[in-house]
């Protein structure tokens, strides 16, 4: 099936845009013999993923491919931010232009994944309007009512500019949710996108491993957490944990020697989180890795219960030496009742709730949170539902919590269904144990919808909906 992009392009002959990209590519050489380094590696980097992405416009399972590199990079590579002035001083963009694997976002960016999203929204444009047959044209409904009524805030917003901003980060970002959803049908085309995304999650977060913080936590003391080079020690630890789910997945899934490789990253990853210090981090992976260790068992292939054991003997030795400080001081009964972490999201809540019951139809705007009065000078309520109702209002939440529901129903359902069933699907055991993960994550934190950790994540639900609610519809291109 031919792209509308593509239909565009045909009309000019590639001389043509080869001859743009030469353009700009000089131009952004010109700028770094001049001496603005981050600029002309901005320009090139937008030059580059541009071009490609109209030229791979009729093969959309690569232009996802092509995406999916943008997204690390875009991060700490920031194209255009003409209203920061306006906005809080908690976004700062790094100055280092040689980090390319940062998560640190400017709600006021538009980023190198920007221009790619909206490449693929418009072929999502063309394909629904020209009535081609796509997959989960029922889920198109209620992506367009959430993307709607976040833009709709802005006639409320406390800071009306920056929630365009973050609309539109979301908007884009959920077509490429719905765009990746028609293509998880190949299982090499699935097999190569999860390797990419397992990769890409270590590249972005291997520089939080402090081996400062490790030695001290070895000897039995603690450290102040670390971040890398994100904002917060939060983002990379949710980032790692995903990458462990998928990386369990990976190593039963694959033979000798590439097992062994996966269950390498994901001790690596298990490092990340210990060093990081998150909580949430930390209880989360465990349980829907746990979830998924379970249910794979079931099987009754031998060399599982020989990777369980290694891999268990591993954990334990990294746990004991570890995370039982992590356990001492972050998850320690006693001193949990005077956390100032915990003591504040309980005040984020109480007054969040309070700001809705007096002003039900008065959202603060998407993204806005951190001006609203009893936001305590923090981004986000550290609870998704409670952040759409300040931010979003009633109709962006009430979707949401429907999807909730839908979760928690087909996550019971399939736990009831593995353990009647002697053999199960890794893809299905996977998958819900990442949506319980999503669950959790969600249920004591938010993600920001102009930075990796969401897109990532929207890729990896994309996988996980396609393998429990299945379509059977032709997919998007032939």
């Amino acid at each position: 099936m031919e792209s509308l992009v593509n239909k565009f392009t045909k009309r000019f002959s590639l001389f043509y845009f080869w001859g743009i990209f030469l353009l700009f590519l000089g131009i952004s050489l010109a700028t770094v013999f001049l001496g603005d380094v981050k600029l002309g590696v901005k320009l090139s980097l937008l030059c580059f993923f541009v071009i490609a992405g109209l030229i791979s416009s009729d093969y959309p399972k690569w232009q996802l491919l092509l995406y999916l590199l943008t997204i690390p990079f875009s991060s700490a590579v920031v194209l255009f931010t003409p209203f920061y002035r306006n906005f809080s001083g908690f976004f700062v963009e790094t100055a280092n232009f040689y980090a390319p694997y940062n998560s640190l976002a400017r709600p006021d960016g538009l980023y190198i994944y920007s221009f790619m999203e909206f490449l693929i929204l418009i072929n999502i444009i063309y394909y629904v309007a020209s009535r081609k047959p796509v997959k989960f044209r029922g889920a198109l409904f209620f992506l367009i009512l959430f993307v709607i009524s976040n833009f709709f805030t802005i006639l409320t917003a406390i800071n009306p500019m920056r929630t365009f901003f973050q609309s539109l980060h979301l908007g884009l970002s959920l077509a490429v949710f719905f765009f990746s959803l028609q293509f998880w049908d190949d299982a090499k085309y699935e097999d190569i996108t999860i390797i990419l995304l397992v990769l890409l999650i270590l590249f972005t977060v291997i520089d939080v491993i402090d081996f400062r913080a490790l030695r001290m936590l070895m000897s039995g003391k603690w450290l102040a957490r670390s971040a890398g080079r994100f904002n917060s020690p939060n983002p990379p630890a949710f980032l790692a944990g995903m990458g462990i789910i998928f990386s369990l997945y990976l190593g039963f899934k694959k033979r000798v020697p590439f097992n062994f490789f996966f269950l390498g990253i994901a001790c690596i990853l298990i490092l990340v989180i210990f060093c990081t210090g998150s909580r949430n981090g930390l209880i989360s992976s465990l349980v829907a890795s746990f979830v998924f260790l379970i249910f794979v068992f079931k099987s009754d292939e031998k060399h599982k219960w020989i990777l369980f054991t290694i891999l268990g003997t591993v954990f334990l030795f990294i746990f004991y030496r570890l995370g039982r400080i992590l356990f001492q001081f972050r998850l320690n009964p006693k001193l949990l009742l005077y956390d100032t972490s915990i003591l504040s999201r309980i005040l984020l809540w109480r007054n969040s709730l309070r700001y809705f019951i007096s002003n039900p139809f008065s959202p603060v705007g998407t993204g806005n949170f951190f001006y609203f009065e009893g936001s305590l000078g923090l981004p986000f309520a550290h609870n998704f539902l409670i952040n759409l109702l300040i931010e979003s209002g009633v109709v962006a939440f009430l979707v949401v919590f429907l999807a909730y529901i839908v979760g928690i129903k087909k996550i019971l359902e399939k736990f009831f269904e593995f353990l009647k069933s002697s053999e199960v699907k890794k893809e299905e055991i996977v998958s819900v144990a990442f949506i319980l993960y999503v669950i959790m994550l969600f249920s004591a934190d938010q993600f920001l919808y102009d930075g990796s950790l969401w897109r990532f994540m929207l890729i990896f639900l994309s996988f996980s909906i396609s393998k429990l609610w299945r379509d059977k519809r032709e997919e998007l291109t032939p």
